[in-house]
């Protein structure tokens, strides 16, 4: 009864706070973090926070370029070491610029990236054992430049024909990759070739490392595609950037919906009691209930 007495006092605060609270509610960070659905007590979670604390940013989740078109040249090949340093060379200057990094790294401190066309070369001209057995299955010599490509289309075509069916032979008649390895790798066939360049990300959960590694990932990205006109396709997706984008893509349609949402309640109650006073004060609790939460989220730090 007090504050129905004192409106002019409590209505102006009432909708100060809610502003407020809306204002938080634009604001919400949005992430998917495993703690966040389970309890902390479970082994799963714990484990997780140990393999945190002792392994660092060698855990995450994943983001990678897809190359498909010819990858036989050995200048292309090349170009995806070329990648690689530059996309390590971007973390490492955030790095030093005191931001956190975006890429997760062997113990080495190198980046941890995936298997690719380019390693699969490297790893069959390394190997004596593959070299003969492509020779004589290929008809081909084989010869590897200092950085340890092949120094010719055709021989590093003769190393996709045969490794992709027959794996990368070791010595004694062992097996160094399996095709079924060689085919995580690199897909040839149909006329062309494809590979997938995939690193590591610094976090599971933390939305501005994956925007950082994303926007990182498409900088370099356009100097290599705009240096090799020669694939028919390029992209950068993986874990970590459809994750957020999905986070992204659901918080936006979320605004829109409780905005959409609170329109039609308006409307019908409008239209039920004849009286846009009455539908305005029978639907203004609605957006009061939502400023507060998404406020309180926001002050206390939760996310969506």
């Amino acid at each position: 009864h007090f504050l129905a007495r004192w409106r002019v006092v409590t209505v102006p605060i009432t909708v100060i706070l809610a502003g407020l609270g809306l204002y938080g509610y634009t604001q919400v960070e949005e992430k998917f973090a495993p703690g966040d659905l389970t309890s902390s007590d479970t082994d799963f979670i714990m484990s997780l926070d140990v393999l945190s604390t002792h392994y660092g940013s060698s855990t995450g989740i994943n983001a990678y370029y897809y190359i498909e078109g010819d990858l036989t040249e050995p200048t292309t090949l090349g170009a995806i070491d070329n990648l690689i340093v530059d996309l390590d060379a971007a973390d490492t200057a955030a790095t030093a610029s005191g931001e956190a990094p975006f890429l997760a790294r062997e113990f080495d401190g190198s980046p941890a990236v995936s298997n690719n066309a380019a390693t699969v070369v490297r790893a069959a001209l390394a190997s004596p054992d593959a070299v003969a057995a492509i020779e004589q299955a290929e008809g081909i010599t084989l010869t590897a430049e200092s950085n340890g490509l092949a120094t010719s289309a055709t021989q590093v075509a003769a190393i996709y024909d045969y490794v992709s069916t027959n794996g990368i032979p070791g010595p004694d008649g062992s097996l160094l990759w399996r095709a079924e390895d060689v085919g995580g790798a690199l897909y040839a066939g149909d006329g062309f070739q494809a590979t997938r360049v995939e690193f590591g990300l610094a976090t599971v959960s933390d939305t501005e490392v994956m925007l950082k590694a994303r926007d990182a990932m498409l900088v370099v990205g356009d100097d290599f595609e705009a240096a090799t006109p020669e694939f028919t396709e390029f992209g950068v997706t993986g874990d970590g950037v459809t994750e957020e984008d999905s986070l992204s893509a659901f918080t936006e349609s979320m605004v829109t919906s409780l905005l959409v949402a609170f329109v039609l309640c308006l409307v019908i109650a409008w239209a039920f009691m004849r009286s846009f006073r009455y539908a305005l004060v029978s639907v203004a609790p609605i957006l009061l209930v939502v400023g507060w939460v998404y406020g309180f989220m926001y002050l206390f730090d939760y996310a969506i």
